[in-house]
């Protein structure tokens, strides 16, 4: 079950990575109190929810409640390099149905953060954003290219510095294709 590999394309790669990270900054700032101020910025991102909604569609894959057995193990250094001179070589990105499905559940499971009533931080928000971050930082971080890694790594965030120039999350999702986008409604 889900040991298809897909084909993804490399600006949904970007924007997925972009995105995913902006998750780890907010979540990690976020952590210190400012619980209410967290959800109102999130009102004016893209919701979770959508993104997942999107993968799902995108990729005719159904994203269940139970979460999949699935561990994301440490790329070392040389699986990252032949990865990313397959890509170069080929300028292709893919991913595992699985990883999909996993990715899914992790945007689902940040979206019910975003709805739920708590007032301190504990170890169920922490596990969600250590998820998010071996996700990302093992899996898509090692498919960009130089220039988009740095572009990316430039994300808003939730309280981010005011002086620290930033791209806005809209950047990476007016890159994708008109019918992706119009698929976030």
């Amino acid at each position: 079950m889900f040991m298809k590999r897909v084909k993804l394309n490399y600006k949904l790669v970007v924007f997925l990575y972009a995105y995913l990270r902006q998750i780890d900054l907010s979540i990690d700032r976020a952590r210190w109190g400012y619980w209410d101020d967290f959800r109102d910025y999130y009102t004016t991102q893209v919701r979770p929810n959508k993104i997942a909604a999107l993968l799902s569609k995108q990729f005719n894959l159904a994203i269940t409640e139970s979460r999949i057995r699935f561990s994301i193990d440490d790329t070392s250094a040389s699986e990252k390099l032949l990865g990313y001179i397959y890509q170069l070589t080929t300028r292709t990105c893919y991913l595992k149905e699985a990883e999909i499905v996993y990715c899914c559940q992790l945007l689902n499971r940040f979206d019910k953060f975003l709805l739920a009533d708590f007032s301190t931080y504990d170890f169920q928000n922490e596990t969600l954003r250590i998820d998010t971050i071996r996700f990302n930082y093992s899996l898509i971080e090692c498919k960009l290219w130089t220039k988009d890694f740095f572009r990316a790594t430039q994300v808003e965030h939730f309280q981010q510095h005011d002086n620290k120039s930033v791209i806005s999350i809209g950047d990476f999702l007016r890159d994708l294709s008109l019918e992706e986008i119009s698929d976030l409604g």
